[in-house]
């Protein structure tokens, strides 16, 4: 989303922080389930991300040449400073809250527990597949996305039975078809964070 100017660099939210799911059938008079469903505010303050480089007095004899140049490096660069922040960013000010820092770390056991399906000589794959399956049981929503290290990600592009034979785990960039891959070295390697990308949301100025 981006801001305009009367937004003063603010940004105010809405989310849903309380739903229950009590609806059900009922015959004529009988009082319909009740809901209970709650909304938290929030607000939070643009903080900028900027990059600069010193330029030598005889470098601006050249300025127009150099100019595009420059601006392509720098902007690459803070391209690259807002990614490792949309993904572990602190969410302290300056710096924007990050997917995995405010990710509920994966409960084995709270898995088991309610009834997950233990694999048999799991891999990596049936690690995303449990956390989605966790996610959507619990919740209401619905898992489409995986952040993986490249080097983790090997392991779903790389799989071979005992007889070197390989077997598809990613197809198309697509674990089962919907859950979609995505590899960045902003995420680091052995962890992993899955969940709806659809509830993901940046603010920008535009500037």
């Amino acid at each position: 989303f981006t801001l305009t100017p009367d937004d003063h660099g603010i940004i105010y939210w809405v989310d849903q922080t309380t739903s229950t799911n009590n609806a059900a059938a009922r015959s004529d008079g009988d009082a319909a389930a009740e809901q209970v469903y709650a909304w938290t505010g929030y607000s939070e303050t643009v903080d900028n991300i900027s990059a600069m480089i010193p330029v030598h007095k005889e470098a601006l004899k050249h300025v127009s040449v150099m100019e595009q140049t420059l601006k392509e490096l720098l902007n690459d660069d803070c391209q690259v400073a807002l990614d490792g922040y949309c993904y572990t960013g602190s969410g302290t000010a300056p710096q924007i809250g990050g997917i995995y820092t405010r990710s509920t770390a994966f409960d084995p056991a709270a898995y088991k527990t309610a009834g997950g399906y233990a694999f048999k000589q799991a891999n990596l794959k049936d690690l995303i597949t449990a956390i989605a399956a966790q996610i959507m049981k619990a919740t209401k929503y619905n898992v489409d996305t995986v952040w993986l290290n490249p080097y983790d990600a090997l392991q779903l592009n790389g799989y071979k039975s005992d007889l070197g034979i390989y077997i598809p785990l990613v197809i198309n960039g697509m674990i089962d078809g919907r859950i979609k891959v995505i590899e960045a070295n902003s995420v680091t390697a052995n962890t992993l964070v899955v969940g709806d990308s659809s509830k993901a949301r940046l603010y920008t100025t535009g500037n």
